[in-house]
């Protein structure tokens, strides 16, 4: 089977808003085993709307549309299916009601533009939208399928798990099984090098080296007929790159330390300088982080640090406040100021300013600290200020992913 993805607004040719939209629709058609022939970006322009749609008619079996369905004059997706259909509109009272009722519920006039989007297109199935006003559309052309959705994602991805996935499942027959293994600290170029032999062994598995900003993660897929080879080449994988895999499931790093320190019955306390607050912010983005996530100091000046942490004023002025001496007294502080298992802290230089020839900006010093004891090892890591920030926390989750992984 066949797919294209059109997502519809000005707003997107543009560049205002993102396009996540794509992403989240190919994902799921891919793991279906469904070949994507193209996404298409297009402003809110009927003649275009028409001309992609008899485009796509042609070439894909089904076509998912998004966006152009509001209630404002810039929406015209509804225009453009009508014209590519040759059908007239008709009014829906049942959809005017439940959009009169939306507003009445939230205690909103109702602006009279909304009740365009009761008028729908001729034979036409309407998709009902529990989230928004807009209803979504479905109907078939010359064999072709089509699915047309709101363009706000949230609703999107309402409309798609409820109709256009049920759909799906129905007529593929040997669905595709995706697996992403993220890894942490070993090159893009590294892993290829480990595992080519390994990736020339399961020629049926679909390899894709997908470089993000904090992890390269190794995208796998197969079909279901061949699970064994797939599961063959994740246990290669896992004997090449070992511990540098900090998940086989796609997971952030936040939420697999999360699971580690729950199984372990382990508290974290985090004491940042540098990171200013944004490690204590990754870890608390896990529901349920209140079960080993104790809290966090930002001791971002040196006061804070010898005031609330009880690093010692000697050794500020002695190693700096970057330093591993400083790093490992803020670990030991905030584990015992807050009274949790763990202590982990980060002090460095985010930039633009502030670094020196044996210091330059893009150091930081991550410190650790347990009842066994304690250690602070340096990273480096200059792009600027905010993907510093950024590459800083995850060199301190690792390092604590890492340490609670010694235990086993």
């Amino acid at each position: 089977m066949k797919a294209a993805i059109i997502n519809i607004g000005s707003e997107l040719t543009a560049g205002i808003i993102e396009n996540t939209n794509s992403t989240y629709i190919a994902s799921l058609l891919s793991s279906r085993g469904i070949d994507v022939n193209e996404i298409i970006t297009i402003p809110d322009n009927v003649e275009k709307i028409v001309y992609y749609l008899e485009k796509c008619s042609g070439n894909s079996d089904i076509t998912l549309v998004t966006g152009g369905l509001g209630p404002t004059l810039d929406d015209c997706t509804r225009q453009a299916v009508s014209k590519f259909l040759n059908k007239g509109f008709v009014y829906n009272e049942d959809i005017a009601r439940k959009i009169k009722e939306r507003f009445e519920k939230r205690g909103i006039d109702l602006p009279e533009c909304n009740l365009k989007q009761a008028f729908q297109i001729e034979g036409v199935e309407i998709l009902d939208n529990p989230i928004g006003t807009a209803p979504g559309m479905r109907f078939e052309k010359e064999g072709a399928v089509f699915f047309i959705c709101p363009g706000v994602p949230a609703e999107m991805v309402s409309m798609i798990q409820k109709y256009v996935l049920p759909y799906i499942d129905g007529k593929v027959r040997d669905r595709r099984i995706t697996k992403t293994i993220k890894t942490f600290g070993i090159p893009e170029s590294k892993i290829y090098e480990l595992i080519k032999t390994d990736m020339e062994n399961c020629p049926n598995v679909k390899v894709s080296f997908l470089p993000q900003f904090t992890s390269n993660d190794i995208l796998l897929s197969v079909k279901e007929s061949n699970k064994s080879e797939l599961e063959k080449l994740v246990t290669a994988i896992k004997n090449k790159l070992g511990d540098s895999i900090f998940s086989e499931n796609g997971e952030p790093i936040e939420v697999v330390i999360g699971k580690l320190l729950r199984n372990k019955n382990k508290t974290i306390a985090v004491a940042e300088s540098c990171t200013g607050g944004l490690v204590g912010d990754r870890i608390t983005t896990v529901p349920g982080s209140s079960d080993y996530y104790i809290g966090g100091i930002i001791s971002y000046s040196n006061e804070v640090k010898i005031r609330q942490l009880g690093v010692k004023r000697t050794f500020i002025e002695k190693y700096g406040a970057v330093s591993e001496e400083v790093a490992i007294e803020m670990a030991r502080g905030v584990k015992k100021v807050l009274g949790s298992d763990i202590g982990i802290s980060t002090t460095g230089i985010a930039g633009p300013t502030g670094g020196s020839e044996k210091k330059p900006v893009g150091t930081v010093y991550v410190g650790y600290s347990d009842f066994k004891g304690d250690l602070a090892k340096r990273f480096y890591f200059n792009v600027n200020r905010q993907l510093n920030k950024a590459m800083f926390s995850q060199f301190c989750l690792n390092l604590l992913r890492l340490k609670l992984l010694e235990e086993r």
